[in-house]
């Protein structure tokens, strides 16, 4: 009976948070029954056709995120074009789920509880989720890894070398996603650093400075080779690091105001209703020095999420793993008083907090029961995307290339085609910096795209339609939108 019992306690997690994984990915616009997209992804996935191609980010392909998105989107385009990506979805979400159980069982819960501390975590990656295959998404798994080492570190004072690499590592892969999301590491290693210095171990920090300085370069320097060799590092630059401040410091999208009102968004939505009040009553009331260091990391993980201006919903993906330790710390405190509570009680009182948990997370729920109906019935988000795909495949070849206006690489997607210019959509870039918008401008005059697609509300409509002129005639129209076609000479 004992072996039974070990067995289950050895194999149910893995199978827990498999089923849990699969779940989180059927909420995926990467699924193959999923019949809508997500702008930023279909970027992404854009990119990752052009580097397969021979082509190279940042050098022919503009985009704004690091350079490590385009990859892992290329690694599952090779697995195969229709499930690729969605199984690398599968994976990095199994990992993040993995080690959320294991946070929980570092902080002292029981194989029941850590199971409900991943539940939580479904949900609150759900909350953020907005389709997935997003950079918040891929940095959430090696937030939630690098987490459980630091609490590792913190609850033992002992932490392995190849976990001190894979720490650097794991900042050095968000670093190569989106440069702010790497809160938890100035928080944790500033602790570290601190807590070194007060006992006087100088070897320590020489040590885990090498280590972790390892784990970076094993990232880092391939990729940057990688952008060497192809003459693409000067624009990696300009487009991730030059760019991405102006979009942070545009006076209209990132003023103190539009800062403060997302902080403020962010702050009120369910996990930090849950991990803010919870926090604060422990770092008042009991005092621990990894709560202080937890409630830092939310702190300041809210300014820099929001420095934008923005509340794009799936930026707080980066909080997940932080609420992964506040309910764990919840639900360790039910497990501690297990002993002293009959059987009965006890779960009485971690399904009352569950189903409190699962109430506030309600939005999380109903979104993932909503969206099997579409899934099931295959109604057709992408009826009018489709359409105007199968007229551009109808009126030109292979080698052709097009120009959608907008943000709409789905339709590149969808009708297998390449874009004109280096500048595959426009918006919001062309409205951040004008030399994008004139660049774009002069591909249409000079390279004459067989196909522009144009919406009527575009902030360059009536320049493009000058450009256009009598040599492109209306083959589609309507309230949204119109295609294009280059006349024949």
């Amino acid at each position: 009976m004992n072996k039974i019992k070990t067995k289950i306690s050895i194999f149910f997690p893995y199978l827990f948070v498999i089923l849990c994984s699969f779940i989180m990915v059927l909420n995926a616009s990467s699924n193959p029954f999923c019949t809508w997209y997500t702008t930023d992804s279909s970027v992404f996935n854009y990119v990752a056709k052009v580097i397969i191609g021979g082509g190279m980010p940042y050098r022919d392909v503009f985009d704004h995120k690091g350079p490590l998105i385009y990859l892992i989107d290329v690694l599952g385009l090779l697995l195969n074009e229709q499930t690729g990506i969605w199984l690398i979805e599968f994976f990095f979400i199994f990992v993040t789920f993995l080690f959320a159980y294991k946070i929980a069982k570092r902080l002292g819960c029981g194989l029941f509880t850590s199971c409900g501390v991943v539940v939580v975590n479904l949900l609150t990656l759900l909350y953020y989720f907005e389709g997935g295959n997003l950079v918040e998404e891929y940095a959430c798994t090696f937030i939630t890894i690098s987490l459980y080492f630091f609490l590792k570190f913190f609850l033992t004072e002992h932490i392995k070398k190849i976990e001190i690499m894979i720490c650097g590592a794991s900042l050095a892969a968000v670093c190569l996603l989106r440069i702010n999301m790497i809160t938890l590491w100035v928080v944790m290693c500033v602790a570290v650093l601190f807590e070194k210095i007060k006992s006087n171990k100088w070897k320590d920090i020489i040590c885990f400075t090498l280590w972790f300085s390892i784990g970076i370069a094993l990232v880092t320097m391939p990729i940057m080779i990688w952008l060497i060799k192809n003459n693409s590092f000067t624009s990696f630059i300009q487009d991730y690091f030059i760019f991405n401040f102006m979009y942070t410091s545009n006076e209209e999208r990132a003023s103190i105001g539009k800062i403060i009102e997302a902080i403020v968004s962010f702050s009120t939505g369910s996990p930090m209703l849950l991990s803010i009040p919870t926090l604060v009553y422990s770092c008042i009331y009991k005092r621990k020095d990894l709560d202080f260091l937890i409630f830092a990391s939310i702190i300041l993980s809210l300014f820099l999420m929001c420095m934008s201006g923005q509340k794009y919903g799936h930026y707080g993906m980066v909080l997940c793993p932080l609420v992964v330790y506040v309910v764990s710390r919840i639900f360790s405190y039910i497990a501690f008083h297990s002993s002293i509570w009959e059987k009965r009680k006890f779960h009485a009182v971690f399904f009352t907090v569950l189903v409190f948990i699962l109430l506030l997370f309600a939005k999380s729920l109903f979104y993932m029961i909503t969206s099997i109906p579409i899934i099931i019935h295959g109604h057709d988000l992408l009826k009018e995307e489709r359409k105007i795909s199968h007229i551009i495949q109808e009126n030109t070849n292979n080698d052709d290339l097009i120009s959608i206006c907008g943000n709409y690489n789905i339709i590149y997607l969808l009708s297998d085609r390449k874009s004109v210019s280096k500048y595959s959509y426009q918006s919001p870039i062309a409205l951040i910096n004008p030399q994008i918008k004139n660049e774009y401008l002069d591909d249409l005059k000079t390279l004459k795209p067989s196909v522009i697609v144009v919406n009527h509300d575009c902030f360059m409509f009536n320049e493009i339609y000058n450009i256009m002129g009598k040599d492109y005639g209306n083959v589609f129209g309507n309230k949204l939108r119109a295609v294009y076609l280059k006349k024949k000479i």
